[in-house]
């Protein structure tokens, strides 16, 4: 399997990776199968990017995907963006999910960072790390 996409990760303003921060500070087990699947999607064409491994958000949240995991009934969740670039999928923000929704401040922010990134492409993304 070719590599279809390279994923990067959204850099604040002060040099932080902050979705590779926060994937080393949940359960270890969480992490592995959160970038286990970015590997497999990095490997899939976008029509094939389905659940329970991704989706693809609607209403205050429309333009974004989630990547998602279950552990020990916690979900975890990653939120991205295409519309930097079609075969470079930039992860944005990061969250444990309490309820059946994705919190509108959570796409907010994805939001925020993801015009930080348009403007500035070359100082707030990075390569994912799966380290």
């Amino acid at each position: 399997m070719g590599s279809e996409f390279t994923f990067y990760d959204y850099i604040d303003d002060t040099g932080s990776n902050t979705i590779h921060s926060w994937l080393n500070s949940i359960d270890i087990r969480a992490k592995e199968k959160l970038n286990k699947r970015l590997l497999y999607l990095e490997g899939t064409s976008h029509g094939n990017w389905k659940r329970p491994l991704v989706d693809t958000l609607t209403d205050d949240c429309a333009g974004l995907f989630e990547v998602r995991a279950r552990l020990q009934g916690q979900q975890y969740r990653i939120l991205g963006s295409h519309s930097i670039g079609q075969k470079t999928p930039t992860l944005l923000y990061a969250f444990i999910k309490k309820g059946d929704r994705v919190p509108a401040d959570a796409c907010q922010e994805a939001f925020r960072r993801e015009a930080e990134i348009s403007s500035s492409i070359n100082k707030h993304r990075v390569v994912h790390n799966y380290e």
